[in-house]
């Protein structure tokens, strides 16, 4: 299995890659992103979802935290693009298995 968490620089993007697709496919239809866990953090819920979508030679993809219960005025939280695999059902997969520490970590550094 390939996959890949790059590092978390910024990555300027495309303007149709710029915000979340809605779970189920973006405009374009390029695009999706699925739920892969909740998370308990700062005093709340958030759902994590993996946006991804097709590039030459696989697919590529990010994570977004998406508040959830009495937070859920809060703002989503869109990490940057770091996720790399063979193809979405790979990438989705592997970001299953991503440590709950490290999503926290993640989520409190988008803040």
């Amino acid at each position: 299995m390939r996959f890949d968490v790059l590092d978390s620089r910024a990555v300027d993007l495309p303007d149709e890659r710029r915000s979340p697709v809605r779970p189920g496919g973006g405009s374009d239809g390029s695009g999706s992103a699925v739920t892969i866990r909740p998370l308990s953090a700062e005093g709340g819920r958030w759902r994590v979802l993996v946006e991804s979508w097709e590039v030459p030679g696989g697919c590529e993809g990010r994570l977004i935290f998406q508040p959830e219960g009495p937070i859920a005025r809060a703002d989503a939280r869109v990490g940057p693009v770091n996720l790399r695999g063979a193809g979405r059902t790979e990438l989705v997969g592997a970001a299953h298995e991503l440590p709950e520490a490290w999503l926290r970590e993640l989520l409190h550094s988008l803040a």
